[in-house]
């Protein structure tokens, strides 16, 4: 070992006090390699899930305090840069906003749906054009 057990203490991480989270200079939440013991107490991590690019926003419309997570750090081409994945959020406030992102989640699910429909029946407007189009142009020069 490279240090005594008498030089070393266990991490022990801060306490989430009155819906704040204790963040670092850059307004994040450390959590080395994903792990859930180095989140600080009276916290819950969410990780990456569809409608999750618009929990900050709903963050801020709900008056909800959140962090990103950092899960470590990316070396590319000579530089390093941290690698975000998921938030932190107090735990009173977790079901609020599970519940939320649900709604957003199905909410954007069908405004993909509606969507593809218009798509769908575009096309198909423009296959009967087109087959009318060529039926009138038969009937006048034949075929």
């Amino acid at each position: 070992p490279m240090y005594g057990s008498w030089q070393t203490k266990p991490f022990e991480p801060k306490e989430a006090v009155g819906g704040k989270i204790p963040k670092n200079e850059y307004n994040s939440v450390d959590l080395w390699n994903g792990d859930a013991k180095f989140l600080p107490r009276g916290t819950k991590y969410l990780k990456s899930a569809l409608g999750m690019s618009r929990l900050p926003k709903l963050c801020r419309e709900l008056g909800i305090d959140y962090a990103r997570a950092n899960v470590g750090f990316s070396h590319k081409n000579g530089t390093v840069a941290p690698v975000f994945e998921g938030f932190v959020v107090c735990e009173e406030h977790y079901p609020i906003l599970v519940s939320a992102l649900e709604n957003v989640a199905s909410f954007e699910l069908g405004l993909e749906n509606e969507k593809r429909e218009r798509r769908v029946l575009n096309r198909w407007k423009r296959i009967v054009r087109r087959v009318f189009e060529r039926v009138r142009l038969n009937e006048i020069y034949g075929s």
